[in-house]
């Protein structure tokens, strides 16, 4: 099935929303120290916000790693894909083939 960015149809639909009303609403906002873990269900969108260095003399860089972590065993396993949950994990290039 092709993915069409921003077609929000479905979810005008199912949900009635209106025309023009927001999809989302904003909960909060987390400031993520040096050092900590920042973990969320991935139900939740969000927004990684522009930043400064403390001292714009120095070089500096922001790294964020993400992980998407999902329970195998579950009735959300993709047909055909059962013999790689069992496995633990798959290739990037398994990957990339399986989603197109």
């Amino acid at each position: 099935m092709p993915y069409i960015n921003d077609d929000n149809r479905g979810w005008r639909w199912a949900y009635e929303f209106a025309d023009r009303e927001a999809l989302n609403q904003e909960l909060g906002s987390i400031v993520a120290k040096e050092g900590k873990c920042v973990v969320f269900p991935n139900i939740y969108q969000y927004r990684v916000q522009p930043f400064e260095l403390a001292d714009n003399t120095k070089p500096g860089y922001r790294k964020i790693l993400c992980f998407f972590l999902v329970d195998p065993f579950t009735k959300g396993v993709v047909r055909g894909m059962a013999d790689y949950a069992l496995m633990g994990t798959i290739t990037k290039e398994d990957a990339h083939c399986r989603n197109g």
